[in-house]
Order: C-alpha cells, then sequence, then structure tokens
C-alpha cells in the first residue's frame, strides 16, 4: 500500500457538528455559550458550540475553545492517585497520619485515621469547603497549611457516611504533592494530560485577563447573565480549577471509557475497576457517580462541575465504550437542566 493511501486511511471522520441540536436549545434557555462532545470506540462523532463567549460582545464561540470543568477535575485526581496505588507508592488504606507523620502528633485523631479511600469517595468526615488564608504562597505550602487548617480540628461529619468535599480533595492534593515531590499541577501534565494528547488543558479562568481569546463565565443576577472574569483559589486546583477544549476533554473521558485500552501503559484494567466501584450500598466511586442506565448496557459514571460561573456534565458509558460531555459558560436556575437535556439529546443521536 502506498504511504499517501495509509495516511489518508488514519485521518479521523469529521464528527457531526451540533450547532443546530445546541442553537435551538440556547435559544430557548437564553445562555451566553453551550458546548457538547460525544465519542464512541475512541472516535469523536460530535462536537460542537454556539452563542457568544461574553454577553455583551459579538464574539462567537468555537468548538476549539476551553471550557472550565470545575468539580469534574476530582476524577483526574483520582486518577493520579490510582497511578501511584498501582506502583506502589500509595495504598488505599495509607491514612494521613502514615503519609504526614510529622504532622500526626498535631492531628485530630479522626483525621489522622482517614484513608486515601475515604477521602477519595467523600467518606472521611471532612467540610465541603474552607478558606485559603495564605494565597501569595507557593501552591505546595499553600495545600500543606490548608491541611494543617482542616485536619488539626474534628471532622465536621461521622467518618464513613457520604458528604461532598471539596476539602477532601485538596487534601489528596497535598498527598501526591508529598509523594511525587512535585506541585499537583505539575505532576499532572506529566502524568495524564501529556501522555492523553491534551494540549490545551490548564488551570484557571481559560481567558487572559480582560481579553476575549476565550469565553468568560457568568453569574444569574436579576434576570440577567453577567460577565465575570474570576476563579476558584488556586490552591483549591486538586478540586476543580483545570479547563480546556471539549475535544481534549474527551480523551480523557475515553480513558475511563476504554478502560484504558489507548493508551494501554498509563493505568491496567484493574485500576479502572477500583475507581468505578463505589463502597456497597452507595453511588459514588473514586471521583465518579455512579448509576445504571438501559442505554448504556448497564454501568454509567457521570460528574458535574462548576466554579459558579461556568457549569460542565459529563457521561460515560464504559460497556459501551461511549462518553459525552456538555457545557455552558454561566450557572443559573436552570443550566443544569440545559446541560441534562443536551445529554440526553446525544444519547438518543450516538449511543445505540
Amino acid at each position: 500500500m502506498a504511504l499517501s493511501s495509509m495516511a489518508e486511511e488514519a485521518v479521523p471522520p469529521t464528527p457531526k457538528d451540533l450547532k443546530e441540536l445546541l442553537t435551538k436549545i440556547r435559544e430557548e434557555s437564553g445562555l451566553p455559550a453551550l458546548a457538547a462532545a460525544a465519542m464512541r470506540d475512541g472516535v469523536l462523532v460530535g462536537l460542537g458550540a454556539v452563542g457568544v463567549r461574553r454577553m455583551g460582545s459579538p464574539t462567537p464561540v468555537t468548538a476549539a475553545d476551553k471550557v472550565h470543568i470545575g468539580s469534574c477535575t476530582k476524577s483526574m485526581t483520582a486518577t493520579l492517585i490510582a497511578m501511584f496505588v498501582e506502583s506502589g507508592k500509595l495504598d488505599w488504606k495509607q491514612t494521613l497520619g502514615q503519609i504526614f507523620p510529622e504532622r500526626a502528633g498535631k492531628m485530630h485523631e479522626k483525621y489522622r485515621t482517614a484513608t486515601l479511600d475515604s477521602l477519595v469517595t467523600h467518606r472521611s468526615g471532612s467540610r465541603a469547603n474552607g478558606p485559603f488564608r495564605s494565597p501569595k504562597l507557593p501552591l505546595v505550602t499553600q495545600r500543606l497549611a490548608y491541611l494543617d487548617s482542616v485536619v488539626n480540628q474534628a471532622p465536621e461529619f461521622e467518618a464513613g457516611a457520604y458528604h461532598y468535599s471539596n476539602a477532601g480533595y485538596i487534601l489528596l492534593g497535598a498527598v501526591l504533592e508529598r509523594v511525587s515531590g512535585q506541585p499537583w499541577e505539575t505532576l499532572i501534565q506529566q502524568r495524564l494530560f501529556r501522555p492523553l494528547g491534551m494540549k490545551s488543558a490548564g488551570f484557571g479562568p481559560p481567558s487572559r485577563p480582560n481579553q476575549l481569546d476565550q469565553p468568560w463565565g457568568h453569574v444569574l443576577e436579576n434576570g440577567k447573565f453577567l460577565p465575570r472574569y474570576s476563579d476558584n483559589p488556586a490552591g483549591l486546583g486538586p478540586a476543580g480549577t483545570v479547563h480546556c477544549t471539549m475535544e481534549d476533554y474527551m480523551k480523557f473521558a475515553d480513558f475511563h471509557a476504554g478502560r484504558g485500552k489507548l493508551p494501554a501503559d498509563l493505568l491496567k484494567a484493574d485500576s479502572f475497576a477500583t475507581l468505578h466501584q463505589p463502597p456497597a450500598g452507595e453511588t459514588y466511586a473514586k471521583g465518579w457517580g455512579t448509576s445504571k442506565r438501559p442505554w448504556a448496557r448497564g454501568l454509567t459514571l457521570s460528574h458535574s462541575g462548576s466554579n459558579t460561573m461556568n457549569l460542565f456534565l459529563v457521561w460515560i458509558a464504559p460497556e459501551i465504550n461511549f462518553s459525552m460531555a456538555a457545557a455552558t459558560n454561566a450557572v443559573g436556575e436552570k443550566t443544569t437542566a440545559v446541560l441534562d437535556k443536551i445529554i440526553g439529546e446525544l444519547v438518543h443521536k450516538f449511543a445505540s
């Protein structure tokens, strides 16, 4: 076979343009912008974006624009933990007291014995959030200070019960920094983004300050969506500061949908099984909410993410190697319902 023919065969098919679907839903909702994507068997089958980067400006969004994924970052942090467990440098049953022995004496007893498994499944008893008191310090130092502010006090909830916690995932970031000797931001770039080809992935607001090179977030006030250039504190990174293009995010989603088939050397099938399996009688696994759906032929993984100015939603069906995501650069009373509607349409179009 000629080299030119081989190159032609290697070109992936053009994904279906989702503009028509998204335009109709955007007109009904009045949102600044919408984006969506779907992937099946490692191939991007649907992609589109409609609307404007900032209300009051005519600059349109594109399908190559970056979206803020908020708490959908958590499954990435959980994946990093699984990589270190697989390599033998961490263990799901390892406790905070064991990982930070120099701090164990000041830890509250219930935090001293809190395991990585309890943190990653939101069952450590940790509070939902908490302030960063030293935002000008290096991120690794910030997270250690944050860890101290959390674990030296009694947990807000009883350990073992599910209570969603950004704080717990910030602690996991500190764990990763301790075991790797690198900032979480550097680690995730090296161990996840680069191997998956997620070249657009970064942290914080997608756009540069006061620029319209990427979408801005919006908040709903007095019935109107108002633009905001802001984000969560950078130290919150492991719990929710990642941004990337829809296409690049689908590479991560497909990594879980295919249970590591491409690339196979990053994480073994057993590790995916552990990440995707919730505790007995529960539905939240390690960085993923789980359920069963007929269209998925069984297990689904899902999560939503928001920094209060952007909203992102992902659903994954590993049994059919299918994943899909929807995003908007705004948060309001009905934005979740809008993204749910888009996901329903993607199921209808691509899951069967």
